[in-house]
């Protein structure tokens, strides 16, 4: 019975051996994972970017456009889309947009709006007033 015994002893020591050697391989991993998962961020972000860019090209200073107003910042009966004019494009890809009410207190990026092939509105028809998206709905 004792070299029986023996015998169990060994085997579980061994299974408890292995138990740590698979939860130290696990360990790595994760350790190892969680390293690269801020390189693979910013690599799915560029991605992401250029498929961006590649949808929604630039669209020019003084160019007309039109942005969607969502349903909670307009009233039943008003417009669903608002027009507006591009005043400025910052260096991260913002847009500055101006309406003949005045200056929309928002920076706005490409794919909030779509580029209007009509001009109605220049860039001097603008007044320095800044406005919220919802006043000027």
């Amino acid at each position: 019975m004792s070299a029986k015994h023996e015998e169990t002893k060994i085997v579980e020591e061994v299974q408890e051996d292995e138990a740590e050697a698979m939860l130290t391989g696990i360990s790595s991993n994760i350790s190892l994972a969680r390293k690269e998962a801020p390189k693979n961020l910013k690599k799915q972000a560029k991605r992401m970017k250029l498929i961006s860019d590649a949808t929604y090209p630039p669209v020019d200073i003084g160019g007309n456009i039109i942005i969607p107003i969502p349903d909670v910042d307009r009233e039943k009966a008003d417009l669903r889309n608002l027009i507006g004019v591009v005043l400025e494009r910052n260096k991260d890809g913002l847009y500055k947009i101006g309406k003949k009410d005045g200056i929309l207190n928002k920076l706005y990026c490409r794919s909030e709006f779509d580029e209007s092939p009509q001009i109605f509105l220049t860039q001097e028809q603008v007044p320095e007033q800044k406005i919220s998206l919802r006043t000027a709905a």
